[in-house]
């Protein structure tokens, strides 16, 4: 504290995450706390749900998973208190401004349907989540460019976001029923 009262730095970053209940994110933060670990530097982790005023707690800067917070509510936070932010795990990088950490995702699943079709697969189905069914997204893009490329009919099956699993077996259930199994399935969440 008295060394934050003299340099006017805490020594502290927030890890903004959208939830701790899925082993990506849990890792996430394990990552971000190993690297922090030999530096000066402590980690404060908040969940989504967190008041965006980080609970009184003064920090250096935030790293911020794209699902835990807009960009906008990081640069009204960084215009209101000057705290710099990096914006991390976005596929879709919509706004130039703050910095980003961008995940290439078109070529693994470019890769993944290629495979699937050498493999003599001809009838693939795209399961993607209601946030990877959007035209930008580089899956998306993947999938219709190499099922294109190779002269196959694209299938598409949305499980909405907000789907269960039983919700969401309901849902290839009746796909399945109504539409024959396909065999392999492509499924982005």
């Amino acid at each position: 504290m008295a060394r934050a009262l003299v340099t006017g730095k805490t020594q502290m970053v927030s890890l903004l995450m959208p939830a701790f209940n899925s082993q990506c994110y849990s890792q996430v933060v394990e990552h971000v706390q190993r690297i922090l670990k030999g530096s000066a530097i402590d980690t404060i982790i908040s969940q989504a749900t967190d008041s965006i005023s980080l609970s009184g707690w003064p920090v250096d800067g935030i790293l911020a998973h794209r699902r835990s917070r807009p960009d906008s509510v990081l640069r009204e936070l960084r215009a209101q208190q000057g705290i710099p932010y990096v914006s991390f795990g976005g596929w879709d990088v919509q706004d130039g401004d703050g910095d980003h950490v961008y995940v290439e995702l078109y070529q693994g699943c470019r890769d993944a349907v290629e495979h699937m079709i050498s493999s003599g697969r001809r009838r693939i189905l795209y399961m993607p989540s209601g946030l990877s069914m959007r035209r930008n997204d580089s899956r998306r893009r993947a999938y219709a460019d190499v099922m294109q490329e190779a002269g196959l009919e694209r299938d598409y099956l949305l499980v909405e976001v907000s789907d269960d699993r039983e919700a969401a077996r309901a849902n290839i259930t009746a796909y399945i029923r109504d539409s024959g199994c396909p065999k392999p399935f492509l499924l982005q969440r």
